[in-house]
């Protein structure tokens, strides 16, 4: 008999981070909302009052006994967090879920992609004990990748925009904060987490005093798409970059480079399915423009090089519109 959902535990780990605030909140509205919570995290950050389930919760620090009767244990902390714990995680019994990205590309982990293994012509494990989920710009070239494959994929370039708040939580929220500020007002910059100006910029690389590491982001990101793309063919040219954005949510620009030219008369054929074929895992849209904007992300109109134009060249590109996620 199925264990009612009042007494399943469902862990947290990295609960104090934005990613855990938001996946808690999104827990306390689905359907596991009665489920039993227990919030840890790093010592210290460990003792800090919050509430979880309407009821007044304290986070605590990673124990023994922290994952004990666990049914779920979501690791939603830095990935050195998630690799200190997981054998405790493990020895519980508990279905694992990773958001730190620490565990994707190992042969236990599962990617967990809705609707997305069928067209990646690749076996989903129910039984497997980690189920890890890519970033949204994983996803978004994975997909991309597949969508493309009958035009003859031959090159992909994608440049990842990510926000402050990913690299370095509320911590480098407050220092972008306070060195807008600092700006403004022609003051010095304080550079304790980034040790670089990181206000009214972009960078691809942080000072090398920080703990931070965009380089890191990148290897993360890299593992991702060759693990959503285990059984597909790699392209002879796959190049992705991660920038640090001032933005609020991640959005990723790409350009697409096919062998196969695609002719005025099929053109609009075979753009149609390369969309469709393109949904986003999302969270649900309050509104049907919203649910369209959401579902899938449009396609530019392929530019053939100039040699093409004449109709001598073969390849041409495809720019992806530049894209925002959640």
């Amino acid at each position: 008999m199925a264990t009612p959902l009042e007494s399943r535990r469902i862990v947290i780990a990295g609960a104090s981070s934005l990613l855990g605030v938001e996946l808690k909140s999104l827990l306390e509205e689905s359907r596991f909302a009665a489920s039993d919570f227990r919030l840890v995290d790093e010592e210290t950050v460990a003792g800090i009052l919050t509430e979880a389930g309407g009821e007044p919760a304290v986070i605590q620090p990673v124990e023994e006994d922290s994952f004990n009767k666990a049914w779920l244990v979501f690791f939603a902390g830095s990935p050195a967090f998630s690799k200190r714990n997981i054998e405790l995680a493990r020895r519980s019994g508990a279905r694992i879920v990773d958001l730190s990205g620490e565990f994707v590309g190992q042969a236990e982990a599962q990617i967990w992609l809705p609707k997305f293994d069928g067209l990646a012509s690749s076996a989903f494990r129910l039984d497997a004990s980690v189920f890890a989920i890519p970033s949204a710009p994983a996803e978004i070239i994975a997909r991309l990748r597949v969508a493309l494959r009958s035009l003859k994929l031959s090159a992909l370039t994608a440049v990842a925009f990510q926000p402050v708040s990913s690299s370095a939580g509320k911590a480098g929220i407050e220092e972008l904060e306070a060195q807008s500020g600092q700006l403004l007002s022609f003051q010095s910059l304080g550079k304790q987490v980034f040790d670089a100006q990181v206000a009214f910029t972009m960078l691809d690389r942080f000072g090398v005093a920080s703990n931070q590491s965009l380089q890191s982001s990148l290897g993360i990101l890299r593992r991702e798409v060759r693990s959503c793309l285990r059984n597909e063919t790699p392209s002879r040219h796959c190049n992705y970059c991660t920038l640090l954005s001032i933005t609020e949510r991640q959005s990723l620009r790409a350009r697409c480079s096919i062998g196969r030219p695609i002719r005025p008369k099929s053109q609009k054929h075979a753009r149609r399915p390369a969309s469709a074929s393109l949904p986003m895992t999302r969270l649900p849209a309050t509104s049907a423009r919203q649910e369209k904007r959401h579902s899938s992300f449009p396609l530019r109109k392929p530019i053939p090089p100039p040699q093409a134009r004449g109709g001598s060249g073969r390849r041409q590109t495809i720019c992806v519109c530049r894209r925002q996620t959640r």
